[in-house]
């Protein structure tokens, strides 16, 4: 992998850390010869193009995907440290395990009498705790395992969900994809021609993304159709976040945050001055995002930084700064989360937003951190890792180590969350996983 000479100062930690991983230089074209370069993001936005429902991803043994439903189909390798099992077979959505009744996940007496005469060491219906569901992934010593809902990809990329999709972009294909969140149905192609789309974001009626070589902004209806153009003449549209009526974005290349109708209307700049600015996310009133610029940026104020303003750009405020290379950022109604993702000593860090003081450490000596999200049931997160040592890892706020709770990952980057499944995006082997919490 590429370790130290990943050329981060040219285009950012949210394209080079992925190309780099896989041994893509940033001149290859197609093929297994790498991505576009993307060292100057100020390439035209290509005709995007549509596929029928399977389009270019194809299904079955044909493009490598295989049925979610089927247990047997689960990752082996993708396994929770045996010795958290106990703790991870239980804290599922409370949809799943609503009045679950607890068993000994270590094994079974020789006629079980756990949940209705079932072994809840090996049940997927009943994995850990009666009622606790795998939702398509096996039952191993009383812990969900992660199953497939998609394989054949070329790099997975940035990943969202809502109630029945799971949507991702793929950055060397230069694809915006969607897919049933159990993986039941073949696979959709929202886009193709897109370059390089990194960020996504969906609400009720469309897909949005960003394309960073493209310089632009799109959306697309759920269904399909069409792409739209949001905003264009944005160099290196990185990531997005979507609320209400508008939509927000990142522009790595500009240093700014921007914004828009979802509806149509003109892009305006909230926040300037910012040095490469890369995730962002929003709650009721505020957006919160990572700047990811070099040391050398002449600008200390806001370099490698973790920033906040108000939704309309004022108040810009300043949350963490010093850091080591924050890259994602998630935040809930008490706190605000950001990785920093470096070599071996990465780190997760919060902030509680009452009161500003000073950054709670969540987990250190992570290897890669990258996306995270955070909901009721914890904080996830994806340590990229490095020679398929990649994992998921999962904390949460009433204390205790961080667990992990998926291993053996490839090039883990983006995760999203529902409220009975974790998603996240394989880069490094065009995956998309599914974990029952």
């Amino acid at each position: 992998m590429g370790g130290k000479t990943w050329a981060r100062e040219r285009f950012g930690l949210a394209l080079v850390s992925l190309l780099a991983s896989v041994g893509c230089g940033s001149s290859g074209n197609g093929g297994g010869g790498g991505a576009p370069d993307a060292a100057s993001p100020d390439g035209t936005v290509a005709d995007a193009t549509t596929a029928d429902d399977g389009g270019e991803a194809g299904t079955g043994a044909e493009d490598g995907s295989i049925d979610a439903r089927a247990p047997e189909d689960a990752t082996a390798d993708s396994t929770v440290t045996p010795g958290d099992a106990a703790g991870d077979g239980t804290s599922g959505g409370d949809a799943n395990d609503a009045g679950a009744v607890a068993v000994d996940a270590g094994g079974c007496p020789p006629t079980p009498l756990a949940c209705g005469g079932t072994c809840p060491a090996i049940d997927p219906r009943n994995c850990g705790a009666c009622g606790h569901d795998c939702l398509g992934g096996a039952c191993s010593a009383g812990v969900c395992q992660p199953v497939r809902i998609f394989a054949g990809g070329t790099s997975p990329t940035a990943i969202a969900v809502d109630a029945n999709n799971v949507y991702w972009t793929d950055l060397r294909a230069g694809t915006v994809m969607r897919t049933r969140i159990d993986g039941s149905v073949a696979p959709v192609t929202l886009a193709s021609n897109q370059l390089q789309p990194l960020g996504i974001g969906v609400d009720a009626n469309y897909v949005y993304w960003a394309n960073f070589v493209g310089n632009a902004v799109l959306k697309v209806p759920i269904s399909g159709g069409n792409p739209i153009v949001v905003a264009d003449n944005q160099r290196g549209a990185s990531y997005v976040a979507v609320s209400g009526t508008t939509i927000y974005w990142t522009v790595y290349g500009d240093g700014v945050v921007n914004s828009a109708p979802i509806d149509g209307g003109a892009a305006i700049t909230l926040v300037d001055a910012q040095v490469q600015p890369n995730d962002i996310v929003i709650d009721s009133t505020r957006m919160y995002w990572t700047n990811t610029g070099p040391n050398d940026s002449g600008m200390p104020g806001v370099r490698m930084s973790v920033m906040a303003a108000s939704l309309d750009g004022s108040n810009v405020t300043t949350i963490a700064s010093a850091q080591p290379f924050p890259y994602g950022v998630a935040v809930d109604s008490q706190r605000l989360y950001w990785t920093n993702q470096t070599d071996f000593n990465g780190s997760v860090l919060a902030q509680v937003l009452a009161d500003g003081g000073a950054s709670l450490s969540v987990a250190m000596n992570q290897d890669l951190a990258t996306g995270i999200a955070v909901d009721d049931s914890g904080v996830y997160w994806a340590n990229e890792g490095r020679a398929g040592g990649g994992t998921i890892m999962r904390w949460t706020p009433e204390g205790g180590a961080p667990v992990v709770i998926a291993s053996g990952q490839q090039i883990p980057h983006s995760v999203a969350l529902d409220s009975k499944s974790v998603y996240w995006t394989n880069f490094g082997d065009g995956t998309v996983m599914r974990l029952a919490k």
